[in-house]
């Protein structure tokens, strides 16, 4: 995963925007501003509005897995603010430079540098065409006949 990087994306209005992305340690938070360093040093200031959403990921397990509710379902993160936040917690957070400042659009606390919970295997119910290899060929079959 990147500690840092920065961005242009394309708004809804057509207009366009510089992210910057981090991971890594809170060096210091106010109810304005929170600073974040990363493992290779890089360290940045981003200011806390409104409009920033903060939210918290619950803490591993015991045995370092992922904590899960009595029907088996992972826990879910849950919201914050900036209170709740610590200096030395990890984050991760994505602002939009405005000017010569960043202001922070969201950070997730707890994360651990690891990747997230998806095995990337999705469920196989898309409504592609496939390749037809049942019984009978396609063609055949659209056409009234029999496979």
């Amino acid at each position: 995963m990147p500690l840092h990087g920065e961005g242009m994306v394309k708004k809804d209005d057509g207009g366009f925007e510089t992210r910057l992305t981090q991971q890594g340690a809170i060096e210091s938070v106010s109810s304005a501003s929170i600073t974040v360093k990363s493992e290779d040093g890089f360290s940045q200031t981003y200011v806390l509005n409104a409009g920033t959403k903060v939210m918290k990921l619950p803490p591993p397990a015991a045995d370092g897995t992922v904590q899960r509710d009595s029907a088996g379902k992972r826990l879910k993160p849950t919201a914050a603010t900036a209170a709740d936040l610590a200096t030395g917690e990890q984050v991760r957070i994505t602002g939009v430079k405005d000017g010569s400042g960043i202001t922070a659009m969201h950070i997730v606390a707890g994360a651990q540098g690891v990747p997230g919970p998806g095995n990337g295997v999705g469920t196989g119910l898309g409504n592609g065409v496939g390749k037809h290899l049942g019984h009978g060929h396609w063609k055949d079959q659209a056409a009234g006949q029999a496979p």
